[in-house]
């Protein structure tokens, strides 16, 4: 009986990081700012101004000691009340997160799309028409979410699983994907990479 009890505990220990439950995340802040491409020295004959991305940025606490993987899935609402509102979505895999406050998660939105969003030449971001900016955090391939925050207080629900609008991909990308990805390494979780491994 001691062995098998001595077996079951020897399993728990190596399942526990893999497990996760409500409270055992919390997202405490998700912020929006508009930072300038960075740059890695000149090259000769090129001129360029540094355009503006869009960043998502996401503060929030893990109470396990070690979670394997987590999907957060990021939700950005444009509606600038000249067309119907489009629902930006974009999800990042984060890996080996240890237990701690202040961990971070981020997401991007490229100038270029910018442009393709609004059509114009975006002049001031600082009113670009984000009403709502929405993350959660959950196990891959589990609908719960395990936390849930906003940019913006007073959200119905899961307002952005309405059928009101339409979910788009593909305009919200993660920090690998950017030209940020060797900067503040790190100050922001692991990603998984595309290959899974």
């Amino acid at each position: 009986m001691k062995k098998l009890t001595l077996l079951a505990l020897t399993l728990l220990a190596y399942v526990a990081p893999c497990l996760a439950g409500p409270g055992d995340f919390a997202i405490k802040k998700v912020e929006v700012d508009y930072p300038p491409s960075p740059e890695f020295g000149s090259q000769p004959g090129i001129r360029w101004t540094p355009q503006k991305w869009v960043r998502v940025d996401v503060t929030f606490d893990a109470v396990p000691e070690l979670t394997d993987e987590l999907a957060f899935n990021y939700y950005v609402l444009y509606d600038d009340h000249t067309s119907p509102a489009r629902l930006f979505v974009g999800h990042v895999n984060h890996v080996n997160i240890a237990k701690g406050n202040g961990l971070h998660s981020v997401m991007y939105i490229s100038p270029k799309s910018l442009l393709q969003i609004m059509q114009r030449k975006p002049a001031n971001l600082v009113n670009l028409p984000l009403t709502q900016v929405t993350v959660t955090i959950s196990k891959p391939g589990t609908p719960t979410s395990l936390a849930v925050g906003s940019l913006k207080q007073g959200g119905h629900g899961e307002w952005w699983a309405a059928p009101t609008y339409k979910q788009e991909e593909g305009f919200l990308v993660n920090k690998s994907e950017t030209p940020f990805a060797p900067l503040c390494w790190d100050y922001y979780e692991a990603i998984k990479p595309a290959s899974g491994h």
